[in-house]
């Protein structure tokens, strides 16, 4: 792995790269990489070829639409959600104690 301060081309070529792998997560991420190969195309053409990665399921999201859709059909959707263990959904938010310029908390109302 290396780092540069240049345009992914300029880079590519100072490599040699061939190939140019590319982790997309959503089609947000899929969008803006196709936007960057078509523009990269025009740059440098036939510079190298892209190669786009999926990560695994541990690493991306599942919309709430998706999991409601797999309980509709009466499966197991406990692998979609967040856990509940600690307490993280249940648990209330701390209540925050404002202070005059005095630093002494101010009543509670």
């Amino acid at each position: 792995m290396r780092g540069f301060n240049t345009l992914t081309v300029d880079f590519a070529k100072e490599v040699g790269a061939g190939v140019i792998l590319k982790g997309i997560r959503t089609v947000t991420d899929f969008e803006y990489e196709f936007q960057m190969l078509n523009m990269n195309r025009v740059l440098a053409p036939g510079l190298w070829k892209p190669l786009f990665l999926a990560p695994s399921e541990a690493y991306s999201y599942i919309s709430s639409t998706l999991v409601r859709q797999i309980a509709s059909y009466r499966r197991r959707r406990q692998q979609f959600c967040p856990s509940r263990r600690g307490g993280g959904h249940r648990r209330r938010p701390h209540r925050l104690t404002l202070t005059d310029s005095g630093n002494r908390p101010w009543p509670a109302r």
